[in-house]
């Protein structure tokens, strides 16, 4: 009996752009970043993409529920309203990155370089912030509910209108 092999692509407007096997797929991805490919709203929930190029990526709204980005680079990356939920990006490169309206709800962004970063109206509750250099860092309106920041870098950070306090939050940014 043959052995089923799990594909996956990268479509636009319904047109399949690129195609490759699950074990081939973080080169395909690292190459459609490349080639600055629309990956908005793109579903890669649960993939290891650790340890990737991925600089300048468009993935507005995308779904990486639990995907692993362990040591990757995503530098002035376009996570703005993506679902991280519970993804690990520690040692991650953020710099200048859009993560305004991402849910990064019980994130590993341990030792994440984070400078310069729009975090604005972000859901980082229970997120671990350990080691994270935020400085220069857009912060306003975010949950920060039970997020914790052991030795993490917050100069120059603006953490106007910060909610602290999970009711607070959830009033403003229902889930």
């Amino acid at each position: 009996m043959s052995e089923l092999k799990q594909k996956f692509s990268i479509q636009s407007d319904h047109e399949v752009l690129y195609e490759a096997e699950a074990e081939s797929f973080p080169v395909l991805l690292e190459t459609a970043v490349k080639l600055q490919v629309e990956l908005c709203g793109a579903i890669l929930e649960g993939i290891d993409l650790s340890d990737l190029v991925l600089i300048g990526a468009k993935l507005r709204g995308a779904c990486l529920i639990e995907t692993n980005l362990k040591d990757s680079d995503l530098t002035r990356a376009d996570l703005s309203d993506a679902n991280l939920e519970g993804a690990d990006l520690s040692g991650v490169d953020l710099w200048l990155a859009n993560c305004g309206g991402a849910n990064l709800k019980k994130v590993d962004l341990s030792d994440a370089g984070m400078q310069k970063v729009n975090l604005r109206r972000a859901n980082l509750r229970k997120a671990n912030l350990n080691g994270v250099n935020l400085s220069g860092s857009d912060v306003r309106e975010a949950c920060l509910y039970k997020a914790t920041f052991t030795g993490a870098n917050l100069s120059e950070v603006d953490l106007r209108g910060t909610n602290w306090e999970k009711k607070s939050w959830l009033s403003i940014h229902p889930q």
